[in-house]
């Protein structure tokens, strides 16, 4: 499967990211601790680029890193996040996502490889436009 070209990246201290029409993807760096503050700048983003338009958040977790699991509270508010995308094959990633899931008040998924992750992506994202 061809993965879509990004529209825009960056590369920041804790992250590389790319925004795509509709989804953001992030690859968290290495021993990373996400915080409060990493999520405000990862929202600040996401509310510049996507504006109003619905958008569905992806984690590539292809380090290890922690997550404060409380973020997941402030990036619940996040009026057009429409779904959070975990995509991983390890299984402790796995059964961080479901103590993750606990915390976020939104549709949140685990998907060992990225073709289904988009595949669901792009699901989700049809049921709201119609």
């Amino acid at each position: 499967m061809r993965r879509p070209k990004a529209i825009a990246k960056y590369n920041l201290d804790f992250c590389s990211l790319e925004l795509h029409k509709n989804y953001m993807k992030a690859e968290i760096n290495e021993g990373v601790c996400i915080t409060s503050e990493i999520t405000a700048t990862l929202t600040e983003i996401a509310l510049q680029f996507f504006e109003n338009r619905p958008f569905v958040y992806l984690t590539h977790r292809v380090n290890s890193y922690a997550v404060d699991p409380t973020v997941y509270y402030e990036t619940s508010k996040i009026e057009n996040l429409v779904a959070f995308i975990i995509v991983s094959d390890q299984i402790i990633h796995k059964k961080q996502s479901e103590i993750e899931k606990t915390f976020f008040k939104k549709e949140l998924r685990y998907f060992e490889s990225m073709e289904k992750a988009l595949a669901y992506k792009d699901e989700v994202l049809s049921c709201i436009e119609k």
